[in-house]
């Protein structure tokens, strides 16, 4: 282990940290590559790889990542982001009918066709939402050419705790 920064030496070393506001089209790629082959996603864009990874990109900024109940974590590795963790407090997991109101005209520019086959499948996951305390953690995502999922989840986080 490196005395100095508690990372361990050689390549493959991962530290995790909350995510700065510079690296939101960094994170949103990310998520987009990691998603591009999630059945569910490929669902609701026909099959078309491209398009569920543009999709993703796009919605999760918008749905997920930008929100102000958000609570963003990054993995990095060899200096760049090599997965994304995004985690919201209840009530705020679930998008209020008014905040699905305003966000439409963005998600029907992002979505397009799949929009309502979107809905349909947050709709029905909505209906499985403890209505108590809790952490809604998702999406969750490792970059493909990146570290393994096994190598983010072993790297403990410090002073990033989705509290507040």
């Amino acid at each position: 282990m490196n005395d100095r920064s508690g990372r361990l030496p050689g390549q493959g070393s991962v530290a995790v940290r909350r995510m700065s506001p510079g690296e939101m089209v960094n994170a949103c790629q990310v998520l987009g590559l990691a998603f591009a082959d999630n059945p569910s996603t490929l669902a609701n864009v026909h099959g078309d790889r491209d398009k569920a990874r543009r999709t993703t990109e796009r919605a999760v900024r918008v749905v997920k990542l930008g929100t102000r109940c958000s609570h963003v974590l990054v993995a990095e590795q060899d200096d760049r982001l090599a997965g994304v963790l995004n985690a919201v407090p209840w009530p705020h997991c679930q998008l209020r009918p008014w905040e699905k109101f305003k966000t439409a005209p963005t998600m029907i520019a992002v979505m397009g066709s799949a929009l309502p086959r979107a809905l349909t499948m947050m709709n029905a996951r909505a209906k499985h939402d403890p209505r108590e305390a809790h952490w809604h953690i998702g999406p969750v995502g490792v970059h493909p050419g990146g570290a393994s999922a096994r190598e983010v989840r072993a790297h403990p986080v410090k002073g990033a705790s989705p509290s507040r």
